[in-house]
């Protein structure tokens, strides 16, 4: 009879480990960088992460460096980066488990880009008035 117990409770210890860990979450992360129109890093940038399946959201800011992560469920998610003085930026990112998914965002000012004049007429030369050039 001794022995019998031990097998039972052996087995439903196999089995209670086996449930446990078919009940594992896997998870991956979606990480990236955001810059603006020049290649700078913008710090504190508010970066939504939406659910495609669900509409479920998370939010995080991007750190001094301008980078951010987030660790999420598989699935498809869309990206919102959205920082004063910029237009908000949207992207679609596809999360896989276990993975690193990179998604780096370049924002606009709100505006357009500023152009310098010399970008448009290269070689151009301004010079204040009254004084020109002889």
């Amino acid at each position: 009879m001794k022995k019998v117990a031990i097998g039972v409770l052996a087995l439903l210890i196999a089995v209670t480990a086996r449930v446990g860990m078919s009940q594992t979450v896997v998870s991956g992360v979606l990480t990236g960088t955001v810059t603006d129109h020049t290649g700078a890093s913008v710090p504190n940038v508010k970066v939504t992460l939406k659910t495609v399946a669900t509409g479920a959201r998370r939010t995080t800011t991007t750190n001094a460096s301008g980078a951010y992560r987030a660790d999420l469920p598989p699935g498809s998610y869309v990206v919102t980066a959205e920082a004063a003085g910029f237009t908000a930026s949207e992207n679609t990112a596809s999360v896989s488990p276990e993975l690193a998914t990179i998604v780096d965002i370049r924002l606009t000012p709100i505006g357009g880009p500023e152009m310098e004049l010399d970008d448009w007429y290269p070689g151009l030369r301004m010079y204040p008035f009254p004084h020109w050039p002889k």
